[in-house]
């Protein structure tokens, strides 16, 4: 299972997710398949570096909230 950072659109009242070139080229994702997505919600930690990622690995749930 492959693992990628991706940010959230908002586009009238929903909000899309664009998903990179590679996932789709290694999955071999083509337009009308039906996709099972795992969300968890990260945050950029400004303390480490701007290119620090933390996921809230306790409560993936807590995105859904």
């Amino acid at each position: 299972m492959r693992e990628y950072l991706v940010k959230t659109v908002k586009v009238g009242d929903s909000f899309v997710v664009a998903l990179p070139r590679e996932l789709l080229a290694a999955e071999h994702v083509t337009e009308g398949m039906t996709l099972k997505i795992t969300v968890q919600k990260c945050q950029r930690d400004s303390a480490l570096s701007s290119s620090s990622v933390v996921c809230d690995d306790d409560n993936p749930w807590k995105a859904l909230e």
